[in-house]
């Protein structure tokens, strides 16, 4: 099947629809969160540290040159070899989208967040984002 490029910009806070990935982004700036939910909530909720959020971010589909340092990783490495790693299959890759500021991958949407936005001791704004599948 022909995959349709797309690219929206990630207005925090806010909410998009991605009518391309059957959802809605919905992205609120929070001041505390709950104890124990930090990194890895949920695949579909995630929590970033609001002040290094990059303004430039973008929610579209994956293209050749991404890069994702999955979180707790010490490197960096292809966003297709990610996803060999975790065994998703080639028809999915396409489908997922994917929060990033040039190549550098911030969030695999359902998947992993990168390590360089996480949420820290010294984090005082936290980024919540919420994808919402819509059909």
């Amino acid at each position: 099947g022909e995959q349709l490029s797309y690219c929206y910009e990630v207005h925090v806070p806010g909410s998009m629809e991605i009518p391309e990935a059957n959802g809605i982004l919905h992205c609120d700036i929070l001041s505390s969160i709950p104890d124990g939910i930090i990194n890895g909530h949920s695949p579909f909720v995630q929590y970033f540290d609001a002040d290094s959020w990059p303004k430039e971010a973008v929610v579209r589909n994956r293209k050749p040159g991404d890069r994702i340092q999955p979180l707790g990783s010490p490197g960096t490495k292809k966003l297709k070899d990610y996803f060999i790693d975790r065994k998703v299959d080639r028809w999915k890759r396409d489908k997922i989208p994917i929060i990033a500021v040039g190549n550098r991958v911030l969030w695999v949407i359902g998947y992993d967040m990168a390590d360089e936005i996480k949420v820290t001791k010294e984090t005082r704004k936290f980024l919540k984002m919420e994808f919402i599948k819509i059909r």
